[in-house]
């Protein structure tokens, strides 16, 4: 499941969260994968172009992209955003499928060695309705995290991972 082989060309970009050291960008996108971007490429290959009211940068992330995650999710990832001291990223997504998926930020993508394609999560939960938006919760106990998780219900669920 690469992204030459994604029926959406390229794939729209749905949710976007930053790296704790602002070096990669996870990007959860319509065709239910995840890929996580080098931030300094981005940068490098931006383009400026000016507007009447401020200046657009403009970022072909194609070619910036370190990782995929080659989704267990079946509709658009609404929700990406790193945890775990930037080693692991959550999806979530308001496909048919309800997941939320963490996975393992492979080695070569913090050392910027290779493409790796990670194709299983590490744990994978099963949410009562679709996922709209999460977001990491700072608990200050560094052995766990907690994720406040919105969807179509009008409740917000908080997760706990250890």
């Amino acid at each position: 499941a690469s992204m030459q082989t994604k029926a959406v060309n390229p794939p729209w970009i749905h949710s976007l969260s930053e790296s704790e050291n602002g070096v990669l960008i996870s990007c959860g996108l319509q065709n239910g994968d995840i890929c996580v971007l080098d931030s300094q490429v981005l940068w490098g290959q931006a383009r400026t172009t000016k507007s009447t009211s401020s200046k657009k940068a403009v970022f072909p992330y194609q070619n910036s992209i370190r990782a995929m995650f080659a989704s267990v999710h079946n509709g658009p990832i609404t929700s990406v955003a790193f945890c775990e001291k930037d080693k692991v990223v959550l999806s979530g997504s308001a496909g048919d499928d309800m997941l939320i998926a963490l996975w393992q930020v492979p080695e070569a993508t913090i050392q910027k060695a290779g493409l790796p394609i990670v194709r299983t999560p590490m744990i994978k939960l099963a949410n009562h309705s679709r996922i709209n938006t999460m977001c990491i919760l700072d608990n200050g106990d560094d052995s766990a995290f907690q994720v406040a998780v919105g969807d179509q219900t009008r409740d917000v669920s908080i997760l706990s991972f250890r």
